[in-house]
């Protein structure tokens, strides 16, 4: 499919359809051996993947930087606020077979001690935020990253496969099959 152009009903102004720019907020937080993800269920309000869990993501805004998203996602998603200049750039996703929907995708990612995480966690957020989507969320985990977690829930969009390669970067080791 290529891009292509539709016309408004309201105005009559011609506008062009073309892949959107998303970001995604991976929050990874070490406790002693331990690896933890923050992941959020979608909930009955989201287009898509209801009940499915995923890593915090969106289409970017307008006016706002990719890092200012990233943030703005995961506070909305998560009630978890962490400032735009703690985000570090991992990868573009534009590979337009990883999903159905072709987004580019800006991938960022933070690593916290539990401690720095309850600190960004405790600023007085909570559920659901202005700004995101009515029922958008249903349930938010700090989920120890294991591959049985990882296997025991139903994930939306490639983020199982994100999981497990967040999994093998710490732990060395390869899973297959998954």
């Amino acid at each position: 499919m290529r891009n292509f152009q539709i016309t408004a009903k309201e105005n009559g102004k011609q506008y062009w359809i073309s892949r959107s720019m998303a970001t995604r907020s991976e929050v990874l937080v070490l406790d002693n051996n331990e690896v933890y993800l923050l992941i959020n269920k979608r909930g009955p309000g989201t287009p898509d993947f209801q009940g499915c869990w995923n890593i915090t993501c969106g289409y970017l805004e307008y006016d706002v930087t990719l890092e200012e998203n990233a943030s703005k996602e995961l506070l909305e998603e998560t009630s978890v606020h962490i400032p735009s200049n703690m985000w570090k750039l991992q990868h573009i996703e534009s590979d337009p077979a990883r999903g159905k929907s072709q987004n580019v995708t800006a991938v960022y990612r933070v690593v916290l001690t539990m401690d720095e995480f309850n600190k960004h966690k405790a600023l007085g957020y909570s559920l659901p935020i202005e700004g995101g989507e009515e029922n958008e969320v249903s349930d938010v985990w700090l989920m120890p990253l294991t591959i049985e977690n990882i296997n025991s829930i139903e994930w939306a969009f490639n983020h199982k496969e994100t999981a497990i390669n967040i999994l093998q970067q710490y732990t060395g080791k390869e899973y297959y099959g998954f």
